[in-house]
């Protein structure tokens, strides 16, 4: 479900935190909203599963500075492959950050603006 936080005094970057179409693991998700919230940053937390043409509408509405997705097993190989296509087009120029299982198992070459978060310390440069 959607979450967003409006009441911050002062926050700090705008952070968009979803889980691509079919991807339902939230706990990770869930954990990088909290950090991410911790640090001061407004956060719009879509949740999981969501279609592809929303990400597409809320990055044209919500103009983030950073995007955080995760993508947990070899089940969804294509639906990371979708996603990397759909956040890697020339006016895409924000940090991506990706986290979830799929990136250890498999060897897969990410755009310059896409960074891996294999651990929690990776996630400790975007905050």
């Amino acid at each position: 479900g959607y979450l967003n936080y409006n009441k911050l005094e002062n926050p700090g970057q705008k952070i968009l935190l979803f889980l691509p179409a079919k991807e339902t693991h939230e706990l990770g998700l869930l954990f990088a909203n909290y950090i991410f919230r911790s640090k001061g940053h407004h956060t719009m937390y879509l949740g999981a599963d969501l279609p592809d043409s929303d990400v597409v509408s809320v990055l044209n509405t919500y103009n983030p500075d950073k995007i955080f997705t995760s993508v947990t097993t070899s089940l969804h190989l294509k639906t990371l492959r979708r996603v990397i296509d759909k956040l890697s087009l020339p006016d895409i120029k924000i940090p991506i950050l990706i986290s979830g299982g799929i990136l250890k198992d498999h060897r897969i070459e990410l755009p310059k603006n896409f960074h891996k978060i294999e651990k929690l310390n990776d996630l400790t440069p975007f905050l």
